[in-house]
């Protein structure tokens, strides 16, 4: 009917007549000899007209298995991908001082946990002071913590200070460490903090130093050299003593202090403590 259909508004566009035939679309349509597929694009075409019928090749909806893409993507993935736990973390040298120190103490108590437990489990449990400790001392440069090496002897001669004892022998020889080197520091630290009554001169030394805010290298080297010379003093007054040598050893230091600054402690007068450090100038030169 599409070669006489005089109507065609009336009938409308799809209107067809079953008595005709119905119009193909290729020769092929019935059932050729089929179509051909080209392996470059997929497409499938018509031998006869070349009349494009679809693509062979499937969509990405046609495909459902997700684990293939996954493991085609997997080495790119981990290329571009890093965990959250293993972001380079950017620390302060403070911090990376005190981090290299807990790992330190944690290594080194497991190696002596068996043979000196008491100072393992101090150490571990203290490290927080002892590591502030040690800081403190290091960026004073005190006698044998200057620097930033030798972490280990001076992590154990702090802790010895604290408990009042060296590590057993065995435990020193398990971390490979000389007794020497820890107990050199351990006195200097004892002779810093000494407040025993036995010894008035080094408690008054280091609560003048403590109370002027004098550094405490400062502090130890004078209280060291008074119990290497014991110098004696005509002035009576043992605090008038302690700040005249501690004020002589500061100006021998090359620090910046003056006469007047000791005028702030109490029960210390300026004429005692000129007449102390007259006398120690006075004492002959060995």
């Amino acid at each position: 009917m599409p070669g006489t259909r005089v109507f065609a508004d009336m009938l409308g566009t799809d209107f067809y007549c079953k008595a005709e035939p119905v119009e193909k679309e290729c020769p092929n349509y019935d059932g050729g000899i089929g179509p051909e597929i080209d392996s470059r694009t997929g497409e499938l075409s018509c031998r006869k007209c070349f009349i494009v019928f679809g693509n062979s090749n499937a969509t990405d909806d046609e495909i459902h298995d997700d684990d293939a893409i996954d493991a085609e993507n997997s080495e790119a993935v981990e290329l571009n991908f890093t965990p959250e736990a293993e972001k380079l973390i950017q620390w302060t040298p403070e911090q990376a001082q005190r981090e290299e120190m807990r790992n330190i103490i944690a290594r080194e108590a497991s190696k002596i946990n068996n043979t000196d437990q008491e100072f393992a489990v101090y150490m571990v449990d203290n490290q927080y002071d002892i590591i502030a400790e040690v800081i403190k001392l290091t960026d004073a440069n005190a006698p044998g913590f200057e620097g930033g090496r030798n972490r280990l002897p001076k992590i154990l001669s702090v802790t010895a200070h604290y408990m009042k004892r060296l590590p057993f022998g065995d435990a020193m020889r398990i971390m490979r460490i000389k007794s020497s080197s820890i107990n050199k520091r351990k006195t200097i630290l004892d002779n810093l903090y000494r407040t025993d009554i036995g010894n008035p001169m080094a408690m008054n030394i280091n609560d003048i130093g403590q109370q002027l805010g004098i550094s405490s290298v400062i502090i130890s080297k004078a209280i060291e050299e008074w119990e290497k010379t014991r110098p004696t003093n005509s002035q009576a007054k043992i605090l008038a003593q302690a700040a005249a040598w501690l004020y002589l050893q500061a100006k021998q230091a090359k620090y910046n202090i003056t006469k007047a600054e000791f005028d702030k402690i109490p029960n210390l007068s300026r004429s005692a403590l000129n007449m102390a450090i007259k006398s120690y100038q006075n004492l002959p030169q060995s």
